[in-house]
């Protein structure tokens, strides 16, 4: 079933949308809880708190690619459970190294101005950031994704782009500091 019919029916209230959803896009967003999460139950939770979410939200949002929007609800489910969990590192800690790593280059500190408009700020900051993997070629693009979307390892990227890990942290290192650049000229970076 196309994504445009799913949406309509989750529009119209129809459980079948979440059916349909859920047999489309179950197994991927699966993928995204357990790499971020590292454990099976909260993945599941993670997974379905997302769909949840969808029916929550939509309407009134219509979604155009519906797994970017479910792929982003279960990433919002990944952070509350992490949040949420006092216990110590889950999953090898991807999800916080990759975070890490990626708060070099976002700004830490917004102006009274940015803070009030808070929202704002942060979606010119997502599309900032869209705009700049844009400007990326293929191999660094889908490394950058794979290594703060997906929180994927960086010995897991290298095996599939067919790098050395050593290849795979220069190339982020290089993405990230121009990701910096980028932003400053935006004026999004203090």
């Amino acid at each position: 079933m196309e994504d445009s019919q799913i949406v309509e029916l989750l529009t119209v209230r129809q459980e079948e949308g979440l059916r349909e959803a859920e047999k489309k896009y179950g197994r991927p967003l699966y993928a995204v809880a357990r790499r971020l999460l590292g454990n099976r139950e909260d993945s599941r939770e993670a997974v379905s708190d997302a769909f949840l979410g969808a029916w929550q939200s939509i309407p009134p949002n219509r979604p155009e690619n519906l797994f970017c929007y479910l792929a982003k609800l279960v990433r919002r489910s990944c952070i509350d459970i992490l949040r949420r969990d006092t216990r110590k590192k889950r999953g090898g800690g991807q999800a916080e190294l990759s975070m890490e790593e990626l708060s070099e280059c976002l700004p830490d500190s917004f102006s009274l101005e940015e803070q009030a408009e808070g929202r704002e700020f942060s979606q010119r900051l997502a599309e900032s950031i869209n705009r700049y993997l844009c400007t990326l070629p293929e191999t660094p693009r889908q490394v950058f994704v794979s290594r703060y979307f997906y929180a994927d390892p960086i010995r897991e990227i290298a095996s599939n782009f067919h790098m050395s890990g050593d290849s795979v942290k220069s190339m982020l290192y290089r993405t990230r500091k121009g990701l910096k650049s980028f932003l400053e000229k935006e004026g999004l970076y203090p």
